[in-house]
């Protein structure tokens, strides 16, 4: 596996493809663990042992996979040497459209389809979220402005499962990717790196007026 990297997505979305075709290696390893002798080591393997081989564990992950599958190829971009700026905002553009792309039934239909792939080669059972169910304030602070959350009661399950996690992980996870994508490369952003670009000799736009006007503006 790749050491992971803060700002690397790529070895991000690489390790997270290695855990998935590794992972009954790896369950195996974590229950050998479990039956052993060092029971220092065997009590952290149960606890590790139990989220490995939960359902929300197995949609995390293909989650992850899909999400930093479509990113990769925009990491790898911007971390080359030679980076060719018109390129790069061409693609950025193209990736949150990907990911805005994503977020409808059809392809959260194929996200399930490999989550309950992976999901009964391991064995693992399908479980909905179990979503936090707020407690009603004292009758006595009912007139009063709350500043922090109410605490939590017992949890309520939520009957279908695929549309539990619709609304409680994948649709958020992806409003999330794409307001990070929109604020991080606003179209302020996008053409100032066009009319960066433009300023290079061995660029194909050289010297464009057109791209060159929001440098020019500012």
């Amino acid at each position: 596996m790749k050491k992971l990297s803060h700002t690397r997505w790529s070895c991000c979305y690489d390790f997270i493809v290695a855990v998935i075709a590794t992972l009954p290696a790896i369950i195996a390893t974590l229950q050998q663990t479990v039956d052993g002798e060092d029971r220092v080591k065997a009590i952290e393997a149960t606890g590790i042992l139990a989220l490995v081989k939960s359902f929300d564990f197995i949609v995390s992950l293909v989650t992850c996979k899909k999400t930093m599958g479509v990113s990769a190829k925009l990491s790898d971009l911007l971390q080359k040497e030679s980076l060719d700026l018109g390129s790069a905002a061409g693609l950025i553009q193209g990736t949150t459209d990907k990911f805005e792309m994503m977020r409808c039934e059809n392809q959260l239909d194929l996200l399930w389809q490999e989550v309950t792939a992976l999901s009964n080669h391991l064995d693992i059972s399908q479980t909905a979220i179990r979503l936090a169910r707020q407690r009603r304030p004292p009758a006595f602070i009912s007139n009063c402005f709350l500043t922090k959350e109410t605490p939590v009661a017992t949890d309520l399950l939520v009957s279908e499962t695929s549309t539990s996690y619709k609304q409680n992980v994948y649709f958020p996870t992806l409003d999330v990717i794409i307001s990070e994508m929109k604020e991080c490369f606003s179209d302020l952003n996008i053409s100032l790196l066009k009319s960066i670009d433009s300023l290079n000799p061995s660029s194909k736009k050289f010297l464009s007026i057109e791209l060159l006007s929001p440098l020019l503006e500012m």
